[in-house]
């Protein structure tokens, strides 16, 4: 991944790894400043494990191996993704969108699963009902919208998506993050830009030369 994140931003700078033992701090298991990358290893041992037992599955179903370098990828990602000016929930589903394609970049033997933080499952549940979900959004005019509980419902990590329909207890959490994500793969696909170029344009831009249609 360092290679990777190498290629794409000659300026950066391999950090020094240091792993610590956190207490199971879940919160803070990632943390990476110009020069060190500190990893709470006791936060990567299975969902299963014996530490995990007083967590919320949605939350220790993360706390594996598997989500490592995905983790660093996003701590980077928080780095070189700039923050939305705009606080529409097309603002918010670019900016994780952004954050999810910079992954493809940078950890290309990842699976999608993996890259969102979901098991194969939900990610599978996720592409079948893309264009439903989409639909929802289009229908419920939520994209120009700023109500804060859209990023609560949609984007925050939560034991499933809050549609108040009945397929809400199958959905997965974060499923606006997976929509960003496809808006912005389509974007680049049919736009000639740098990942550079694409991190620093503007959602609505992104969002109207995507042409996004979801799959059905």
């Amino acid at each position: 991944m360092f290679k990777h994140i190498k290629y794409y931003f000659p300026q950066f700078d391999t950090p020094k790894v240091v792993t610590v033992i956190s207490d199971v701090d879940y919160s803070n298991r990632i943390i990476l400043t110009d020069t060190l990358l500190l990893i709470g290893l006791d936060n990567y041992l299975g969902p299963e494990h014996r530490f995990y037992h007083e967590i919320q599955n949605y939350i220790s179903a993360d706390l594996d191996s598997q989500y490592l370098a995905v983790d660093v990828a996003s701590a980077f990602a928080k780095k070189v993704v700039p923050r939305p000016q705009e606080r529409t929930f097309l603002a918010q589903l670019i900016y994780y969108g952004k954050e999810l394609y910079l992954k493809d970049e940078l950890l290309p033997l990842a699976t999608d699963a993996q890259k969102i933080n979901y098991s194969e499952d939900q990610f599978l549940w996720a592409e079948a009902n893309e264009q439903a979900i989409w639909r929802n959004f289009i229908e419920s005019e939520y994209l120009y919208s700023t109500e804060n509980t859209l990023a609560r419902r949609f984007l925050d990590p939560a034991p499933f998506s809050k549609f108040g329909l009945e397929l809400d207890n199958e959905s997965p959490g974060r499923i606006g993050r997976y929509v960003g994500w496809q808006i912005v793969r389509s974007f680049m696909d049919k736009n000639e830009v740098t990942l550079q170029q694409m991190l620093n344009l503007p959602a609505e831009e992104i969002f109207k030369k995507s042409n996004y249609k979801p799959r059905k």
